[in-house]
């Protein structure tokens, strides 16, 4: 190697990492001392790929370099393992952090009201979406319709103004899209409303710029009784963890939502013991397998660091493997905790009657 930055091969560098590349090279000139660099470089097809550079000096009888001596390695599956585990890691610690957020709203927020709002406010950030639509099944007939939705940072009721003059029951077997969710049970995406068959609520999305909607199954005792709607104003796609996280704190959602619906029944009590017992139950469940997590990612960012692509990338995928683990079982918790006097039989009326007996 020689001991300026004037080699032939530098043209071949990616222009964002030249100076950084330029700075490196002579300190280590500077210092005469070892060392290495990373950079892409172009190949003869145009593509860019990673190399590590690795240099060293020869020196003479009295030290003074004579030489340099180089060698480069391509470490573009490495790179390419690194940039999957950083994904993965923000992806986890954002699980992590929205649904650590939820349950400490459940545990500590003391008005059911503004605990569905803030759930919906941590769905939507976490998600990057401009509002949410919350449906519920009607009691007396086979329909779907707007309860609420979160807009402008609050729960706007579907009494409210912006909604005059609107339909805002669907017939759920009839009308698409909503036969696909509530026939399997599972979230799916409507990429363009813009493409899609038009009804009037469709329509008044339209005016606030929104393109995709995902919808999520909501579920209680494991009955599929609504779903929310999270509106992006751009075309998403969805990884298989983010849909899954979503659907988490779609189930979160729904309990809230039936906890405040409780609690203008007259219930804060009660509530507030069974809301307190569902958090430490989803929390104690999610504790073990996010501490796993968070073990498989370090295990994984050591290897990386090591140069071990192939064990960084089995960390990363058991990391996967027990976030979903993880997801699934909250679901699990959420669908299959209900209050014990609901329960017992007889619904709300019953529940009611035992407790105002007691009175």
């Amino acid at each position: 190697m020689d001991d300026a930055v004037g080699w032939g091969w530098t043209v071949t560098i990616h222009p964002d990492d030249m100076a950084g590349l330029q700075t490196q090279w002579q300190e280590a000139l500077a210092q005469g001392a070892p060392g290495e660099l990373e950079a892409r470089v172009r190949r003869f097809d145009g593509e860019y790929r990673w190399f590590l550079f690795r240099y060293a000096p020869l020196r003479d009888n009295t030290g003074r370099v004579l030489k340099w001596y180089g060698s480069n390695t391509d470490i573009e599956a490495r790179k390419r393992a690194e940039d999957a585990l950083l994904a993965s890691e923000q992806l986890i610690r954002g699980q992590v952090n929205a649904l650590k957020s939820s349950l400490d709203a459940l545990a500590n927020e003391p008005e059911p009201g503004l605990l569905v709002t803030h759930t919906l406010s941590t769905l939507t950030t976490q998600f990057g979406a401009h509002s949410a639509s919350v449906w519920r099944r009607g009691l007396a007939d086979d329909t779907i319709g707007i309860q609420f939705v979160f807009e402008d940072g609050r729960v706007v009721p579907n009494t409210a103004p912006r909604f005059a003059g609107l339909d805002l029951t669907l017939p759920m077997e009839d009308v698409w899209p909503w036969p696909e969710v509530f026939r399997s049970g599972k979230p799916s995406v409507i990429e363009d409303i813009r493409t899609v068959p038009p009804f009037a609520l469709r329509d008044r999305l339209l005016p606030l710029g929104i393109i995709t909607v995902l919808l999520l199954p909501l579920f209680v005792a494991g009955q599929l009784e609504g779903a929310i709607g999270l509106r992006f104003q751009r075309k998403r796609n969805f990884q298989t963890e983010q849909i899954e996280l979503a659907q988490a704190l779609a189930n979160q959602a729904m309990l809230v939502i039936r906890l405040a619906e409780l609690s203008a029944q007259g219930r804060e009590a009660a509530v507030a013991g069974e809301r307190n017992r569902i958090a430490r139950d989803i929390h104690d469940t999610l504790a073990q397998g996010f501490t796993g997590i968070i073990i498989q990612l370090e295990a994984a960012e050591d290897a990386s660091r090591r140069g071990l692509g192939l064990a960084a990338e089995q960390h990363v995928v058991t990391a996967r493997n027990l976030a979903r683990e993880s997801l699934s079982e909250a679901r699990r918790s959420l669908q299959a905790l209900r209050p014990q006097s609901l329960e017992e039989g007889g619904g709300i009326a019953h529940a009611l009657r035992a407790l105002f007996g007691k009175l």
